[in-house]
């Protein structure tokens, strides 16, 4: 596709263009802010934000609604440029697999179509639409944007698709949803089960809107890429859940963060297939969540008689694999990898003793045991650090 730069500073210097205040303190941006909309409008502004009669949708549609005209609504923006910046980027570089000739691509939120905009003039191939609730922003999206292949909806999208919006082949949404996290759902943390949960409960109710409404505006097969606020393992949960229920598949192993080093945020990517699939073991969710959020497979190692004793506190431990060798002294060492619950774990000892326990992630566990038993490849040894020892054999379990 002619005319594709897709770096990081091309973005950034689209986003400037269009009035983000880039490097500006906040406090900067907020007399700027002040100073355009005036005294009566600031006072306005003020009351609304504190109303304590506003609650949930009617205070986000009220603050939504306020803003009348671009330099406004995108110096509101310009309180967390960089956090726009790096999860825009973030969503572009993974999206950019998918755009092909004809792509239609679909912004969530697109707010002043900063984001929408510069996808439809790097990809003049691609069908770009931008949609948001904000109906006055909209407005002024539409009469400021000339790409041919670039429009913008008015669509708020916890409410049915409107007819007028095509399905696309590609959906993206940058924070585009309330981001409350559910505080209550650790008064019940004792619980065995999350989905139990009056937090989990809550957040189910909410991203279920979300996720049957982007269904309906997806193509079958379409993929659904979101940096979210899904910083609590109910949320996250419900946030899976939902989206299964509406007909989205979770890439589970794709799912990461996005550094966002100016608002000192990690904030969590999520990918998504339109199609169904079974839905996702509570265990392997909480494995996956904490994958994501200490962006590394590897939990940690323990020595001795802590590893001992943490193995041996491992309920319901399913083992995967066990091998067994002899170092070059001639003592026997035995190595296990297993998952239990949320956790992998690989397991060695040896007659000295000496003990070591590793904590994985229950995907990667399941991983290791996969390419050590891979049709043709032979017995392999369990993978530790990276390493695999050349003289451990399989034992018959594999």
């Amino acid at each position: 596709m002619a005319g594709i730069s897709n770096s990081k500073f091309a973005l950034r210097q689209h986003l400037i263009h269009l009035g983000y205040a880039f490097g500006a303190r906040p406090e900067v941006v907020t007399e700027k802010l002040n100073a355009h909309l005036g005294p009566e409008r600031v006072k306005q502004y003020s009351e609304l934000v504190a109303d304590p009669t506003l609650t949930g949708e009617a205070r986000e549609n009220a603050i939504y609604d306020f803003f009348n005209d671009l330099t406004e609504a995108n110096l509101l923006r310009s309180l967390s440029t960089d956090v726009t910046l790096d999860t825009c980027y973030f969503l572009y570089e993974k999206a950019l697999a998918h755009f092909g000739s004809g792509t239609r691509i679909l912004e969530l939120a697109c707010w002043t179509g900063g984001f929408s905009s510069f996808i439809a003039e790097q990809h003049p191939d691609c069908i770009v639409t931008g949609v948001d609730r904000a109906s006055k922003v909209v407005e002024i999206c539409r009469a400021l944007y000339r790409c041919p292949n670039l429009s913008f909806a008015e669509w708020d999208y916890r409410n049915a698709k409107p007819s007028s919006i095509e399905p696309a082949d590609v959906l993206l949404c940058s924070l585009g949803t309330n981001y409350d996290c559910p505080r209550d759902a650790y008064a019940q943390f004792e619980s065995s089960s999350v989905r139990s949960t009056t937090g989990y409960v809550r957040e189910m109710a909410e991203a279920s809107r979300y996720f049957k409404s982007w269904r309906e505006a997806a193509k079958p097969g379409a993929t659904l890429l979101a940096v979210l606020r899904t910083f609590t393992f109910p949320r996250f949960l419900a946030f899976i859940d939902a989206a299964q229920e509406a007909g989205w598949t979770p890439l589970l192993n794709d799912f990461t963060t996005v550094e966002c080093a100016g608002n000192n945020e990690n904030i969590p990517f999520l990918a998504f297939n339109a199609e169904s699939a079974a839905r996702v073991d509570e265990d392997l969710a909480l494995s996956q969540f904490t994958r994501m959020m200490n962006k590394t497979d590897r939990w940690g190692t323990l020595n001795g008689p802590t590893a001992l004793g943490i193995y041996r506190s491992l309920g319901n431990r399913h083992v995967l694999a066990t091998k067994e060798a002899l170092d070059p002294s001639g003592r026997r060492i035995v190595e296990e990898l297993g998952i239990c619950g949320s956790l992998g774990y690989l397991y060695r000892h040896d007659g000295f003793p000496n003990v070591d326990l590793t904590l994985l992630s229950r995907s990667l566990a399941e991983d290791l045991f996969t390419k050590s038993t891979m049709p043709g490849g032979g017995p392999a040894g369990v993978v530790v650090d990276g390493t695999q020892n050349p003289q451990v054999s399989a034992s018959p379990t594999l």
